[in-house]
Formats: structure tokens, sequence, C-alpha cells
């Protein structure tokens, strides 16, 4: 092989090589972020929903709050006898050390006395939600304004002004499959 083409080749190689290492390095995690994703992401079962001074568990509530490769799900219902109401919705979520949010792109909420009686509304491309990520010891904490989130010790707790909206339980992979 001639000099000249040796001189060119070298240099277009190993510019080649130092562009692949910066790529792979700019999409490795840190490992705050590994942990913070460990957290946050995962499926969850509601335990608890707060409403009109009551506190109801399944069965009068049932439903999954789901966070995976930066796609979030959310089906929930309640029924205590006197008041109906079944939400579910869809779409994306973005997470960094220090922040996470998420938009539904389209969200339904069935509403009414009974499930017989219920109106259907359908919400679609609603505002995304931001929230500042803080911890508190293991604890992962979720903050805006009148929309506060604790993740701990397998257990999600989701308060609005300052008050216990829903409780959810991590539900963990089963080998019974």
């Amino acid at each position: 092989m001639n000099r000249d083409v040796r001189r060119v080749r070298l240099p277009l190689v190993l510019g080649t090589l130092a562009l692949l290492v910066v790529q792979i390095l700019s999409h490795a995690e840190s490992p705050q972020l590994k942990q913070l994703r460990a957290q946050l992401e995962g499926s969850w079962e509601l335990i608890e929903w707060h409403v009109d001074k009551q506190v109801l568990r399944p069965p009068q509530v049932g439903g999954r709050w789901s966070n995976h490769d930066g796609v979030i799900t959310f089906i929930a219902f309640r029924n205590n006898g006197q008041a109906y109401e079944a939400l579910s919705g869809y779409g994306a979520y973005e997470l960094d050390e220090n922040n996470w949010s998420y938009a539904y792109e389209g969200m339904q909420v069935v509403s009414g006395t009974s499930p017989k009686d219920a109106s259907v509304t359908v919400i679609n491309d609603m505002p995304s939600r931001s929230f500042k990520v803080t911890r508190r010891g293991e604890e992962v904490l979720l903050d805006r304004p009148n929309d506060h989130r604790e993740y701990e010790d397998g257990e999600f707790r989701l308060m609005r002004d300052g008050k216990l909206l829903r409780k959810w339980r991590r539900i963990r992979p089963s080998s019974q499959f």
C-alpha cells in the first residue's frame, strides 16, 4: 500500500474511533440516574384511594400505574356505592437526575353514581407535568405545585394539596408463569 493512502487512512480511522467513543459515552447513564430509574420505573397496583373522607381499598378500588421505557400507562377505578369513577390514560415520560415529566396523549374519564349510568369524557393531548426530583434518604420525592409524590420501599404515594389521594404498591415479577 502506498504511503499517501496510509497517511489518509490512519487519521480517518482514528477520527472514526474517536466519534464512536464520544457517541457511546454520551449515551451512558450515570450511576445516580440508573438508581433513580430503578426506583421510579416499574408497575404499581392501586391499594388505596382517599376520597370524600373515606379510604377505599380493593375491591372498591383497583388499578395500575406503569412507567417503562419512556411510556406511561394509568388505569384506575373506584366504586363506593354512591359514586363510580374509572380513569385510563397513556403517554410518554422523560427522566433525568433532577427532573421527571410526563404527558398523557390520551385520557378517558368515566364517572357517575354507578357504572350503569356513567358518562365518558375523552381528553387528548394533555399538557406536560414536570416535577423536580429530590431525595430524602432512600426516598425519592417528585414535586410540582399542589402535586407531591413519594417513592419508598416499594410504595408510591400521590398527594394533592398536601393530602394523600392514592397509594400504590410495586408489582414484583412473579415466577408463576
